[in-house]
């Protein structure tokens, strides 16, 4: 199956298991866990809170394709992100409420539901409506396009994409979402 790489562990459990989120803490070290929940897996990957880069953001990445999860893990792992992978958007929103990352990367066409209503089910609820979304699609059409920043996202990469390109996306927009969140902190004291 696409989720077994060779000379990596895997971790299986489920969060409703007793002890699950004890066990966290030892789940976050290892470089690769698999969470398997209801109808759906989650697939976590890099994500150590405790190493000396924990100030590092978190990405999120949501693809049902093997080869671009590969692509992209190894790409923003070596940059020095930490990685999360869901496989649809459904497992994405799952994920979203255990783990808030700072940025995500979305797929449009998925099984399940695709990446325009998993951005619009994101975009309606409070907690995860400010979290930049950058859709990544060989969907090259001005519409699609057009239909994507309609439901939120900030930004639009088609496929094949280069990988200069995504790091320099990535990066302005959590920049952008730093001063944005540094501003809407100074309101705050005013």
């Amino acid at each position: 199956p696409a989720h077994k790489r060779k000379g990596r562990s895997q971790i299986k459990v489920s969060t409703k298991q007793p002890g699950f989120w004890s066990r966290r803490k030892s789940l976050e070290s290892d470089l690769k866990s698999q969470v398997t929940t209801q109808n759906s897996r989650i697939l976590i990957f890099s994500l150590n809170m405790n190493d000396k880069n924990s100030d590092r953001s978190i990405i999120l990445i949501v693809d049902d394709n093997q080869t671009n999860l590969d692509v992209l893990f190894e790409l923003l792992r070596n940059y020095g992100f930490k990685v999360l992978v869901a496989l649809d958007g459904e497992s994405a929103i799952e994920q979203i409420a255990y783990i808030h990352p700072d940025l995500i990367l979305l797929d449009i066409m998925m099984p399940g539901i695709d990446g325009f209503e998993t951005c619009l089910r994101l975009k309606a609820d409070q907690s995860t409506r400010d979290i930049p979304i950058i859709f990544m699609s060989a969907l090259s059409d001005t519409l699609d396009k057009v239909r994507g920043f309609q439901t939120g996202a900030v930004d639009y990469i088609t496929k094949p994409f280069q990988h200069e390109e995504v790091l320099s996306r990535i990066e302005t927009h959590l920049t952008i979402r730093s001063l944005q969140k540094k501003l809407e902190e100074k309101n705050l004291e005013l």
